[in-house]
Formats: structure tokens, C-alpha cells, sequence
């Protein structure tokens, strides 16, 4: 089953009207993906170049890969969720959708957060980089109510524990906010500590005098944050691509790689905003394979003095026809 798509994430990531660069992005898309169609058929394929140098092909999903990018599990069938981790190391370290199948029945805000509280599966923990979480372990969901767009989640104490992970309490709280907000109905979120409403959390005092949305915890993202499609997703073409960016001048490169390490899309993305401020982007990717396997989304800036790669994500895909 392909990763769901949310209402809050369509709602928000709509694709912008086409200008002159978005069109020679699609044009350049159709390009390569047609290119790789005839190159499919070469028995030497090569790595494609990232800015550490090579990235190895990747390793059927569920299967550890020497550069973690080319890890992933199989998406899950039945009704899903997405809960949002931890990608990253550094000043790469953001939140991460990881898609979580549950009953088609209770697919809301209460089994988001249960599923967030259950942190990432052995293929995600065992990623190079890993897919973590920030927080602590032994969280219990005591409830979620929403009203009025405002989702109350209440957790035991123990969110607020001290960890060893060197990531702020600003980053559970992002994992809480985003999660819960992927759902139409709600727009912020405030949380409770043993059912008492609390104006600082954990042990760096994080401040929460109101209910907080996902545009109050952009800090805690990636420079290049890909909220759709999620880690670990099965995509066919064309795939909507879809986030967040702080770019310099709003310009980033994606690219599609398949299991051979061939480029099947690539190409230039402007966001709606750049070089200082969150801009939104939406895109729909076009790109040809044969087969069902294994494959990488890929983003990345161009520096512009010497064109290497910076802020480079890249998300582990399944790829269909």
C-alpha cells in the first residue's frame, strides 16, 4: 500500500503556479527519466556522486546498507499514520515521517502518538543515519482530546526526563506537535504532564505559555525537510514531493536514484521563500522503472562557490512502476 496522504500535508504543500523555472524543471524530469529508461539495459551502472563522495547502490528494503540512505522497511498495508522521528546528526538533525500501519478504525491523533511513543523499528534504528527518537523511553499516552482545532496530549512524567541523546526538549516536542497536526482537525497542540497543564517542559525549561503549531518548531528541521513522501515510502510515478526549505535564494536539487545507484529524475525546486526564511514546496516527479525495488530520494543545495553539495537529506523509497 503507498504511503497515505494526509489532508494537512496536501492542504499545506499544494504545488505553486509554474513559472519559468518550474517548467524547466519538469522538462529536465521527463528528460532523465527517459534517458534511464534506454540506459537501463548498461551492465555497469555507477554510484552517483554525493557530497561525501560516492553513495553505494542500495540493499533491498529491510536489508542493511554501508551509507544508510538505501535502508528501507516495506510500507505497511491496511489503514496508517505517520509518526515523525529523528533523522541526522549535527546540523542535519530534523524530524523524519516514518509511515505506521494501525486499525483502519482508530487511525487519529491518539494512535499517531502512540505509535510516536513506540519509537523506530529495528530497520529504522539500524540505518545509517539512524532514525531515532528524542523522547525518552517508557513515555505512557494517558489520553488526547481535541477541541476547537487543539489537540490536548497527555503524557506521563516521564517525558520530561533527562537523556543522554544531546537533543533539546524542543525536539520531543516538535515529534508531539507534528504528529498530532498531521490530522485536518488539528492545528496546534499543548500538552499535559500527568494531567496538569504546564507552561515549561523538561529538564532546558522548554517554553509552552500557549498551544504551539508546527510553524513555532521549524527549528528543530532540517534546512531541507521532505514531509512527503515519508521515510521508507513506496512511490510510483508521478510522485508528489512535498516540504519545507530554508535555501539560499529558495533553489535546492532533488534527485531519484534506483537500486543500480542510475538517476531516473533530477532537477531544480523553488520554494516559496529562501535564503533565511521557510519557504513551502510542492512538486509532482515523474520517473520510469520497470521493476518494483529499492531506490532514494534525494535533496540537496549547490554551494555556490564551489558546487558541492550541502544540507544533503536523502530518503530510503520503494520504487513502482
Amino acid at each position: 500500500m503507498a504511503e497515505p496522504s494526509t489532508g494537512r500535508s496536501r492542504q499545506r504543500y499544494d504545488p505553486p503556479a509554474m513559472g519559468r523555472r518550474d517548467l524547466a524543471f519538469r522538462g529536465q524530469l521527463w528528460l532523465v527519466a527517459a534517458t534511464v529508461a534506454l540506459a537501463a539495459c548498461s551492465p555497469a551502472p555507477t554510484a552517483v556522486p554525493s557530497g561525501n563522495g560516492t553513495i553505494a547502490p542500495p540493499t533491498p528494503p529491510g536489508s542493511p546498507g554501508p551509507s544508510g540512505l538505501e535502508t528501507a522497511a516495506p510500507t505497511p498495508t491496511g489503514a496508517s499514520v505517520r509518526a515523525y522521528l529523528v533523522l541526522g546528526f549535527g546540523g542535519q538533525t530534523g524530524l523524519v515521517p516514518v509511515i505506521r500501519a494501525v486499525p483502519e478504525a482508530s487511525a487519529g491523533p491518539e494512535s499517531a502518538i502512540r505509535a510516536l511513543l513506540a519509537g523506530p523499528t529495528e530497520v529504522e534504528a539500524s540505518a545509517q543515519p539512524a532514525v531515532r527518537s528524542a523522547v525518552p523511553s517508557g513515555v505512557e499516552l494517558i489520553g488526547v482530546d481535541v477541541a476547537g482545532g487543539i489537540a490536548t496530549v497527555n503524557l506521563s512524567g516521564q517525558f520530561e526526563a533527562a537523556t543522554d541523546d544531546g537533543l533539546p526538549t524542543a525536539m520531543r516536542v516538535a515529534q508531539v506537535v507534528y504528529t498530532a497536526t498531521q490530522f485536518p482537525d488539528v492545528e496546534a497542540v499543548r500538552i499535559q504532564i500527568d494531567g496538569a497543564l504546564v507552561t515549561v517542559i523538561g529538564p532546558d525549561r522548554y517554553p509552552q505559555d500557549r498551544p504551539l503549531a508546527r510553524g513555532d518548531l521549524t527549528d528543530q528541521l532540517a534546512p531541507l525537510f521532505v514531509d512527503e513522501p515519508a521515510w521508507g515510502a513506496t512511490i510510483s510515478s508521478p510522485v508528489h514531493v512535498a516540504g519545507l526549505a530554508n535555501a539560499f535564494e529558495a533553489t535546492f536539487q532533488l534527485e531519484i536514484v534506483d537500486g543500480a545507484g542510475r538517476g531516473l529524475a533530477m532537477g531544480t525546486v523553488t520554494a516559496s521563500c529562501g535564503t533565511g526564511c521557510w519557504g513551502d514546496f510542492g512538486v509532482d516527479v515523474p520517473f520510469t522503472v520497470q521493476a518494483a525495488g529499492p531506490g532514494i530520494l534525494r535533496v540537496f543545495e549547490l554551494s555556490p562557490r564551489d558546487g558541492s553539495r550541502q544540507n544533503e537529506r536523502g530518503y530510503p523509497v520503494t520504487l513502482t512502476p
